[in-house]
């Protein structure tokens, strides 16, 4: 991949007058990253690997899009009340492993899609999430949003990354309102904390870029 880099920086910073020609390449090199970064996202097991990922991102941000890579809940409306991982149960009071994140907010409060995708599920409960939502997303990615009060999409229906598809509640398994949120990547849970900031990151590091680059300090 770094070959692939390497030719695309020169071609930002070449100063040849044929500017066609510049840009034919620079479509080419851009189409060849691409490729190495959805076989890379395919395979990967979680987010611990997304590290290496970042630098080629930023030349195919568009694909950020594609894979949960943004918190579901609005900035500043939520805090994390429960991590990933061995916990007690606050209704059993059982050791017992927490396999997404819970992010505790007021009821009511708008649920957003973390990437775009269909909704492959939509189900009810008076156990365990409650009422909640799976997505299914590209490279193997799905999210699970639970303990909702309200739905807003329906089954089969394809969302946009940050579209509106339901609303906080305090159904199922829970002890108070908030977010019970999970990514499965190739059919297992992973940890989704890695992703909440992933695309802000990128875009920070772009538009830092482009500032330098510009001139403006």
């Amino acid at each position: 991949m770094d070959f692939y880099e390497e030719r695309l920086k020169m071609n930002l910073e070449s100063t040849l007058t044929d500017s066609v020609l510049i840009e034919r390449e620079r479509n080419q090199l851009l189409i060849a990253i691409e490729e190495r970064i959805v076989g890379f996202l395919y395979q990967i097991p979680d987010y611990s690997y997304m590290g290496s990922l970042e630098t080629y991102l930023k030349y195919q941000p568009q694909l950020l899009e594609q894979f949960p890579s943004a918190v579901p809940l609005e900035k500043g409306n939520y805090s994390i009340s429960s991590n990933y991982g061995i916990r007690v149960h606050p209704i059993s009071d059982k050791e017992k492993k927490h396999y997404g994140i819970d992010l505790a907010t007021a009821r009511g409060k708008y649920v957003y899609s973390s990437a775009s995708g269909t909704i492959l599920n939509i189900l009810y409960s008076k156990k365990g999430y409650g009422t909640h939502i799976i997505i299914k997303h590209r490279f193997g990615f799905e999210t699970l949003y639970g303990h909702l009060n309200k739905v807003l999409v329906r089954k089969g229906q394809t969302v946009k990354q940050h579209e509106m598809i339901g609303a906080v509640g305090c159904t199922g398994s829970s002890t108070g309102y908030h977010l019970h949120y999970e990514i499965l990547k190739n059919g297992s849970k992973i940890d989704p904390i890695l992703s909440f900031n992933l695309k802000k990151n990128i875009y920070s590091h772009l538009i830092e870029s482009n500032t330098i680059k510009d001139g403006v300090e």
